[in-house]
């Protein structure tokens, strides 16, 4: 009897112990606090569903420690010992033909859980509860539970002068779930006590009614029963010890758990368990259950997420999970963050309330170091819906600039940086820089969840909102190109953030080239729409390569519809922006665009924070191609995005530039309510180092009369316009602007474009897609063009320089075509 007596000690130790071995493994260093100590307003136990009668129970108080416990536990126990030897006469005479000898062995065996109070003459099923345990009974053919109280009759066994009567109550806990015989060669069956004795019987729930009616009928205060109804009762709990497959006590379902080797034989064990499911010992199997996923599965594999689902499903999970939302209270910030940690990896939903829930209850201002390192795994997670989440992040914060000193790993730095990072001082974000130099070399290693510890830092510094030393970055960058440890999509991801919002600061394409081999290998066998962001960031940078692209393009025709708007968008953005035509370019935008108009209802339900900038971005790049959709430039074109886009000055100049183009290339499509200034070049040119070196060698050729500087139009591009006869003698300029059309048979637009390595994708001379639409737009206009990429110009002499020049201006008749 020893053993259920302090079942619930037993269990706070046992679960302390595997969680920290648990927690070394994961995390690689040594938890400082114990996860398990109840400290604060007790628990409630129940199954399926709230407990009716959890209100009629003592919590425990926040006052109650551990030494208090085992006190409390160890008084138990000598009453019950006492108590057993006074009342063992009565105990003969209610004895039935049960197989077990008496109620101390049928305490032993954990279906009946009695022990006598002297001091307060009570019979109680929990230790060191003022009142009655809860008594689960089973209901059926289904795994359920009700609360119950049996009355006993009045027994007043002769005790010594300081003892007082048995109170005039017994308290008894009863559990058996149903069906366990239905389990006959279960896998469980060689981790089972051999204690436990099968019979074939089974307990339905009128039969416990028709037992306990008597109780409900009593008024308050009654203590009569009879002596039929106490053997009656007997017997009702010789069955119930006698179910097959049963785990009775918290120390066998924890041999068992740590035993099983897959989730699933963790949940048929908690099915099995007939004791009462603790919170503490909910976290601790729920956080088996997580690390034997863990051990069969590579994290984040499609194996992984299968098993994930399945758990999830699983009947016994939800119960677990429904006994963490109700008593998040009684749980220390450790057990709290760590099962919200387990759950998420879980692939638990955040539309349900429960990871939420544990998170509110942590007291965000007593925060170690180790529960910030859980804190920071659990908000690594968009999008969790938090109560008062600024004085949550706002007080983490602050505690995690206290501790930034005392962190001696980079893992533990990085999730700390990316989660509370943005609302860091200065100087903390400072501290945090030299502290990653201070442990760059932990970076050529691959952190617990299998990722690049130096994509990590890339994505700690894009959350953190600062921009550190370039040879920070540099030496992130030569760990993710030398390093063996296999890149992740996410990495990819962590990297493009950053330097799309802070540049792509490096002095070679190494980088570009790892990340680009990387995500090539994914193309063949993952789904377009986990890369079709990462491919439309990698070309952002203007980079290309011909097989990357095109296999990228038989990838979308494969999975285009699966696709959304926004994902069919990031394609055609990806494509347009280095200016890929595929091999049945006329096929594939039709299809495309036709998909486009199918999915277009997604566009106002996706992620997109600003669905009509997308629709506008998605004409432009259409109009990249010299493809101008009637259907889309009306809705990019509408009076209300017209409204909504005049004041921003990123979303406007996408705008000028669209409706530009379509004057030039489609006039009829043009809303008469559009605005004439929209189509009017305001903008003065600005000269960089290269288009100064051209215009200075221009001016050597022609003198400045003949020649003026303007701007594209679209996209800003600075060029030279000048006007000859056919005759090739160079005309001054007297009116700004491209001659008329009606005058094109005596005089000539000759347009200069001074194209540097801006206007190229890099390493390459394939032009990008806003170089070709400048190209094309002023060919429209009716201009000769007249290119000067930076490969024929850079480290020439002057000489070759001016020569250059005269011959495309006075002898070359057609137009200059760039790759």
């Amino acid at each position: 009897m020893q053993h259920l007596l302090k079942a619930s000690s037993y269990v706070l130790c046992q679960a302390s112990k595997t969680w920290k071995q648990a927690f070394r493994d994961v995390f690689c260093c040594h938890p400082n606090i114990d996860p398990f100590i109840v400290s604060k307003n007790g628990y409630s136990t129940f199954m399926d569903g709230h407990d009716p009668y959890y209100d009629e129970r003592a919590p425990l108080t926040p006052s109650t420690s551990r030494s208090d416990a085992s006190e409390s536990v160890a008084s138990c126990s000598r009453s019950s010992s006492e108590s057993h030897q006074l009342g063992s006469n009565r105990q003969e005479e209610i004895r039935t033909s049960s197989p077990v000898s008496n109620l101390s062995t049928v305490n032993e065996i954990g279906a009946l859980q009695v022990s006598y109070d002297a001091s307060s003459e009570s019979l109680s099923g929990i230790a060191g509860s003022e009142k009655s345990p809860v008594v689960k009974q089973p209901q059926g053919s289904t795994r359920g539970y009700g609360t119950c109280e049996i009355p006993s009759k009045a027994t007043s066994p002769v005790l010594d002068d300081d003892s007082t009567k048995l109170r005039q109550r017994t308290f008894l806990s009863l559990s058996a779930p149903a069906g366990l015989n239905t389990l006959a060669s279960g896998s469980l069956s060689p981790l089972i006590s051999p204690t436990i004795q099968p019979k074939a019987s089974e307990i339905t729930q009128n039969e416990t009614e028709a037992i306990f009616s008597s109780e409900r009928q009593e008024p308050e205060g009654s203590s009569e029963i009879s002596e039929e109804d106490v053997m009656k009762l007997v017997n009702l709990v010789d069955v119930c010890i006698e179910k097959p497959l049963s785990i009775q006590t918290d120390k066998e379902l924890l041999d068992v758990v740590d035993a099983s080797t897959t989730p699933q034989l963790i949940l048929e064990a908690i099915h099995h368990y007939v004791g009462i499911m603790t919170p503490e010992l909910t976290v601790a199997c729920i956080h088996h259950i997580y690390a034997k996923n863990c051990i069969l599965h590579e994290r984040n594999s499609d194996a992984y997420n299968q098993m994930c689902g399945t758990i999830i499903k699983d009947k016994e999970f939800r119960r677990l999970i429904a006994i963490l939302e109700h008593n998040a209270h009684s749980l220390n910030n450790f057990a709290l963050l760590t099962a919200a940690s387990d759950l998420l990896w879980l692939r638990l939903t955040l539309k349900k309330k429960t990871i939420p829930t544990l998170l509110s209850h942590v007291d965000v201002e007593k925060l170690t170091l180790e529960e910030l390192r859980l804190l920071s795994s659990c908000l690594h997670t968009p999008n969790i819906p938090l109560v008062n989440s600024e004085y949550f992040y706002n007080v983490s914060a602050s505690v995690a600039m206290q501790e930034i000193p005392n962190i001696d790993d980079v893992y533990t730095l990085l999730n700390i940086m990316k989660c509370f990072g943005r609302y860091f001082s200065t100087d903390a974000k400072r501290l945090c820089e030299s502290k990653v130099r201070m442990l760059s070399n932990e970076l050529w290693d691959q952190s617990p969840d299998g990722r690049s510890k130096a994509a990590h830092m890339f994505d700690a510094f894009y959350r953190m909102e600062y921009a550190p030393n370039r040879a920070v970055l540099q030496m992130a960058s030569d760990v993710i190109v030398k390093s063996s440890i296999p890149i992740q999509p996410q990495d990819i991801s962590a990297v493009f953030r950053y330097c799309v919002k802070y540049g792509y600061g490096f002095q070679d394409m190494k980088l570009l080239d790892k990340l680009s081999s990387e995500l090539h290998k994914s193309l063949g066998t993952d789904r377009a729409s986990q890369f079709t962001t990462n491919v439309k960031w990698l070309t952002v940078f203007y980079y290309y390569n011909k097989d990357f692209m095109q296999s990228f393009v038989e990838c979308i025709k494969r999975d285009m519809h699966d696709l959304d708007f926004v994902a069919l968008s990031d394609v055609l953005d990806a494509l347009a922006q280095v200016y890929f035509v595929p091999d049945d370019a006329d096929e594939f935008f039709d299809q495309m665009y036709a998909e486009m108009l199918n999915k277009l209802p997604t566009l106002h339900t996706s992620h997109v924070h600003n669905a009509k900038r997308k629709l506008l971005l998605t004409a432009f790049h259409f109009a990249v191609y010299g493809r101008y959709p009637e259907q889309l430039i009306q809705l990019a074109l509408s009076e209300s995005q017209l409204s909504m886009h005049m004041g921003h000055s990123g979303t406007r100049q996408f705008l000028v530039d669209l409706c530009r183009a379509v004057s030039v290339e489609r006039p009829d499509l043009l809303p008469k309510y559009l605005p004439v200034h929209l189509l009017q070049n305001h903008g003065r040119p600005k000269l960089y180092a290269f288009e100064k070196d051209v215009q200075n060698v221009l001016l050597s050729v022609c003198s400045r009369n003949f020649f003026q500087l303007m701007l594209s139009p679209v996209c800003f591009f600075p060029f030279f316009l000048l006007q000859l006869r056919l005759d090739g003698t160079l005309l001054p300029i007297h009116q700004p602007g491209f001659i008329p059309a009606h005058r094109h048979q005596m005089v000539q637009n000759v347009a200069v474009i001074p194209l540097p390595r801006s206007r190229f994708c890099l390493g390459s001379k394939h032009a990008i897609g806003k170089t070709r639409l400048v190209l094309r737009l002023l060919r429209a206009q009716g201009a000769r063009v007249i290119t000067i990429p930076h490969y024929d110009w850079d480290n020439k002499t002057n000489e070759y320089k001016m020569n250059l020049l005269q011959n495309k201006i006075f002898n070359q008749k057609t137009d200059d075509v760039v790759e």
